[in-house]
């Protein structure tokens, strides 16, 4: 290539404006990928792990209906005199006999809609629904 070529189409100030528009091109799409890249992991992130609190008492589950994420605690405290469970009606899990001030929990871990009542009184009855996916343990 002959060097007036060189010299006519790039001059000193051209490679200065090319190369300052090449670094912004490469900024603009550097805050693209991060923006792209936040949205996807925060879409996809499960809510953080809380404990929903259910009191007994009256010989009521309060609040009776409770909506829950997986990995999310239920924690039932017994207000009343008399003993009570929470048993999963499908017979899945149960709480510990729950005497006046106690406090038994259960980690949800499958989605779906679950009814539990208590063992010693049959009337007394709640609903968990649980949303979001199944925890994935880490693999080796």
């Amino acid at each position: 290539m002959p060097a007036t070529w060189l010299l006519r189409f790039a001059s000193p100030e051209r490679h200065e404006k090319d190369k300052a528009m090449i670094t912004k091109i490469k900024t603009g799409l550097l805050v693209l990928a991060l923006a792209v890249g936040a949205g996807a992991s925060a879409a996809g992130a499960q809510p953080a792990p809380r404990t929903i609190h259910v009191d007994i008492h009256g010989f009521q589950f309060v609040p009776a209906h409770v909506d829950a994420h997986v990995a999310d605690t239920i924690e039932w405290t017994n207000k009343d005199f008399a003993p009570h469970t929470a048993s999963d009606a499908g017979g899945k899990w149960t709480t510990a006999p729950l005497n006046n001030g106690a406090i038994d929990r259960v980690v949800v871990k499958t989605p779906g809609t679950f009814a539990y009542r208590c063992n010693f009184h049959p009337h007394m009855k709640g609903t968990i629904v649980v949303t979001g996916n199944v925890a994935q343990s880490p693999k080796p």
